[in-house]
């Protein structure tokens, strides 16, 4: 179950972000979020969340979702944003955490819409409540870190995302998506240095 240390909002929160990202559309659409001062952080651009939300559809809506490696927030923020009724951000970084809870409040977001989570995802992500299930997991690792494997591992052996949903990999076009008992690639595409995979649930990865 997911550590209950949320990060509260503030009013006093020290600006640390020196740049901004779009929210593509939907209720927040066209309205920018802060991104971390620092290299650490890379958020989704926008160009790769439009395609991703496009896959989605309509599917987004009335839906919880888990932000992974969440950093801006901005996958999860997009999700809110096109009608996602819960988010639940996990990020370890302090700089990111506090820009996390910026974002949230200059979009105005609904307290009972979210929750920030402060942790290390592959220790937080421990076996979950059916109350605590998703269906939609976002995942943005840091880039060629061996995160990816033992990420969908903990989704799929936590039972995390629900059936019928799936889970999307914002990563390195260098980093392989692996096989997996439960998991099987349903499609990959490249943008750049970029590749989003879609993770569908159930079997091994096919041709």
């Amino acid at each position: 179950m997911l550590s209950r240390c949320a990060v509260p909002l503030r009013d006093n929160l020290r600006r640390v972000t020196s740049a901004r990202v779009r929210i593509v559309a939907g209720q927040f659409g066209g309205l920018r979020i802060r991104v971390p001062s620092g290299g650490n952080v890379r958020p989704t651009t926008d160009r790769v969340r439009e395609a991703i939300f496009s896959s989605l559809g309509h599917g987004i809506e009335g839906t919880r979702v888990l932000d992974l490696f969440a950093g801006s927030g901005a996958l999860g923020f997009e999700a809110l944003s096109r009608g996602a009724d819960f988010v639940t951000f996990v990020e370890k970084d302090s700089r990111a955490l506090k820009t996390l809870a910026e974002n949230a409040r200059t979009l105005k977001v609904s307290r009972d819409r979210y929750r920030i989570v402060r942790g290390d995802v592959l220790r937080s992500l421990k076996k979950t409540s059916s109350e605590e299930q998703v269906d939609w997991a976002f995942m943005d690792p840091p880039y060629e870190k061996g995160l990816i494997e033992p990420t969908l591992k903990m989704l799929v052996d936590g039972n995390w995302v629900r059936s019928g949903g799936g889970i999307i990999v914002d990563h390195s076009k260098r980093d392989a998506i692996p096989e997996g008992e439960g998991w099987s690639l349903e499609d990959r595409r490249v943008y750049g240095d970029v590749a989003v995979a879609w993770i569908g649930l159930g079997g091994e990865e096919g041709a």
